[in-house]
């Protein structure tokens, strides 16, 4: 111990007398603290916390495959896509689509812009993410002309609302059109973006051609089913519209998800619709 003592006065002995090692020492051991430090965040956020959904290991994101100048083997859905592939696909035990957006919540003493997500009534379901207050989109939601719901983020509840319990029913202004709270998701569900503010559910008359392809599409596959044999089974799937075969490309969530966990700090909406 005296040995011990003896070693670390020495030591200090000399970094008091080389203050400009003394420096350059200590920033190094800062820089290799920090970058360690944050290494660890990163392999933890990105790889050892389990994703937030039911099953995700059977989630997948799902595209066309079109021409390059479409999107090439991520080109968005049109909603006939998503009824055809609904209707005739025996591999999904649920298929849902997304839209990013930014729209206008209109407070009391001011207005401001906020992620939102344009999505199917059964995104939350076929996600497998229950909300924590109030209840989930239902079908009747998405009636054209009735008046929109939408479902809040934990941290825009909290930050606009003060955790107010009594703010499912009420009525805000969004993007200048009177929609109902339904309900307030948990905490850990901050998809597709971690920005997400709210969700919207869609509105959409019954499609009268094949386009615009405007959707992001999120699937569950069936308990046993794999990606290939998903490819396989949707490749079978027919445009109501132009007879053409419907291709899906598939990738797991995790695959699509977690990169953009990995560079939520740069922009993830870039991430995630491009991996």
């Amino acid at each position: 111990m005296k040995t011990l003592i003896n070693d670390m006065r020495y030591g200090m002995r000399r970094l008091y007398k080389q203050p400009g090692f003394t420096l350059i020492a200590g920033i190094t051991l800062a820089i290799g603290i920090g970058a360690n430090t944050a290494i660890f965040s990163i392999v933890n956020g990105v790889l050892l916390k389990p994703l937030p959904f039911k099953d995700p290991g059977q989630l997948v994101m799902v595209w066309n495959r079109g021409a390059a100048a479409a999107g090439g083997d991520f080109t968005p859905l049109a909603y006939s896509d998503l009824l055809d592939w609904r209707a005739q696909a025996h591999v999904f035990d649920g298929i849902a689509g997304f839209q990013y957006g930014i729209f206008t919540y209109v407070g009391r003493d001011s207005a401001e812009q906020v992620r939102g997500i344009t999505v199917s009534s059964n995104f939350f379901s076929t996600l497998g993410a229950p909300v924590q207050l109030g209840r989930d989109f239902q079908q009747a939601d998405e009636t054209v002309g009735s008046g929109p719901s939408v479902i809040l983020s934990d941290a825009f509840w909290r930050s606009h609302f003060g955790a107010d319990p009594q703010v499912v029913g009420r009525n805000i202004n969004i993007s200048g059109t009177s929609s109902t709270i339904v309900g307030v998701m948990s905490s850990a569900i901050r998809f597709p973006t971690e920005d997400v503010a709210l969700w919207r559910v869609s509105q959409l008359r019954s499609p009268t051609r094949r386009g615009p392809y405007f959707l992001s599409g999120l699937a569950r596959l069936k308990p046993g089913v794999t990606i290939k044999q998903a490819i396989a089974d949707t490749g079978l799937v027919q445009s109501s519209f132009d007879k053409t075969a419907l291709l899906l490309g598939a990738t797991a969530l995790a695959a699509a998800y977690l990169p953009a966990r990995r560079a939520a700090r740069v922009d993830p909406l870039i991430a995630l619709r491009h991996e």
